[in-house]
């Protein structure tokens, strides 16, 4: 049996050892429930990671359908600018075409003229042989003298060719006259420019000038006869002078020679259809002008009808007077006629106006650096004015430019339409807006 002593010393170490063993226990399981949150806590780690990659590649994935969608949307861009660039090519191509076209019809026509006209030589005689044939009531003829290039004439004692210049009204042309030391003029020639086909207009006292005048038609054209519609003139002394003709030189058989002549009024050759009295407007029915000087296009942009035939059942490039004109003599009518004025509207398979005039620029029948008397008012400038004080702005206009003898000068001029390079400003993007318009 143990001292007691050795009996104490082991049951203190026994009780020692009981009490420690709980803390080695609660210490052991400490640190296992650390080890379990860390673990736990670096699962979320890599799981939020995970979610991250995951949402990298989506983004990663969605950039990339978003730069294909791009390329597609640009594609798509790139085809629709050729799809209009075609388009404006196509049109251009359909411009040319119609051009050469109505180039082609002009040669055919002026050939076909060319090959049904007689020659200068047998005019000249058959001229010749009708004035020999004519009663002239001159007694004693006297030998045949020239008193200018190209024109004869029978004289008494005397005779006068008088040269009456070209205007925008009509051409000019050549009236031989005899003079007779006891009874003053006796008879007279007319002779106009061969170039001069189609129809001719005007206003006359003198019947032998209108037979000429049939002649003339009749010959020119090669036709077997001429239809004519004639009406009284009732005297006016105020049109008389507006539409006096112009003498720019007086040539005298015995030498003497008249200088220019002063002119009376507005210089014209041709009474226009618009002067001449039961003359009516087929577009606004005004008694006091006809389509050719009409103003009032009720608020649209420009003007429908024939300003030749004075008719609203055709455009002016249907018309036969029209299509047998020349390319200068087209323009005219379109452009310089229709200064500060609304357009005339044309078909659709024939040139506006502004197109018409660079043809005649490009062909060298006009100078585009020659003066010009102006150019038609664009569709917006009509328009408005037409709307302005609900209409009653460009009738008073008309009235006025009625009254004052179709006096251009006094009408508005369009910005746009103020001068060629202005209209060439204007008009040059026509085209593509056109066609952005379409697309659109």
């Amino acid at each position: 049996m143990a001292p007691p002593h050795h009996q104490n010393n082991r049951n203190n170490r026994d009780y020692r050892n009981r009490s420690r063993s709980p803390s080695r226990t609660s210490r052991a399981q400490t640190g296992g429930s650390q080890n379990e949150d860390v673990t736990a806590a670096q699962q979320t780690v890599d799981q939020a990671m995970e979610r991250q990659r995951q949402a990298q590649r989506g983004v990663a994935e969605a950039m990339k359908w978003q730069r294909e969608v791009q390329r597609e949307v640009d594609e798509a861009l790139e085809r629709q600018r050729q799809v209009r660039r075609e388009a404006v090519e196509a049109l251009e191509r359909q411009r040319e075409v119609q051009r050469e076209v109505y180039r082609l019809e002009h040669r055919a026509n002026g050939q076909n003229r060319s090959h049904r006209r007689p020659s200068v030589a047998s005019n000249r005689n058959t001229s010749s042989s009708h004035r020999a044939e004519r009663p002239t009531g001159i007694t004693k003829p006297q030998q045949s003298s020239s008193a200018g290039q190209g024109v004869t004439m029978n004289l008494v004692h005397e005779a006068e060719r008088r040269d009456f210049v070209t205007t925008r009204h009509g051409p000019g042309g050549v009236s031989v006259v005899n003079k007779s030391l006891s009874t003053g003029e006796q008879k007279r020639s007319y002779h106009f420019p061969p170039y001069l086909t189609g129809s001719m207009e005007g206003a006359t006292h003198d019947m032998d000038e209108l037979k000429a005048v049939g002649e003339h038609v009749q010959r020119v054209n090669g036709c077997d006869g001429v239809s004519f519609h004639v009406e009284p003139r009732i005297k006016d002394a105020k049109r008389f002078l507006d539409n006096a003709d112009v003498v720019t030189r007086v040539t005298s058989s015995s030498g003497r020679t008249k200088g220019q002549v002063e002119a009376l009024g507005e210089p014209s050759r041709v009474t226009e259809i618009s002067r001449q009295p039961g003359s009516e407007c087929a577009f606004c029915e005004s008694k006091t002008h006809t389509l050719r000087h009409c103003l009032d296009a009720s608020g649209h942009r420009e003007i429908s009808g024939c300003i030749l035939c004075n008719k609203n059942n055709h455009f002016v490039d249907k018309c036969r007077q029209f299509r047998d004109m020349s390319l200068k003599q087209q323009v005219e009518p379109l452009v310089f006629e229709r200064a500060n004025m609304p357009r005339i509207k044309v078909s659709e398979d024939f040139p506006e106006w502004y197109e018409l005039l660079e043809e005649g620029i490009a062909s060298g029948d006009i100078d585009a650096n020659a003066p010009m008397k102006g150019f038609p008012w664009s569709g917006s400038f009509c328009s408005d004015l037409g709307w302005e004080d609900h209409g009653d702005k460009v009738k008073a206009l008309q009235q006025e430019f009625d009254e004052s003898g179709f006096d251009m000068s006094i009408l508005p001029v369009d910005p746009n339409a103020a001068s060629l390079s202005a209209v060439r400003d204007y008009y040059s993007e026509r085209p593509q807006a056109f066609i952005a318009s379409v697309l659109r």
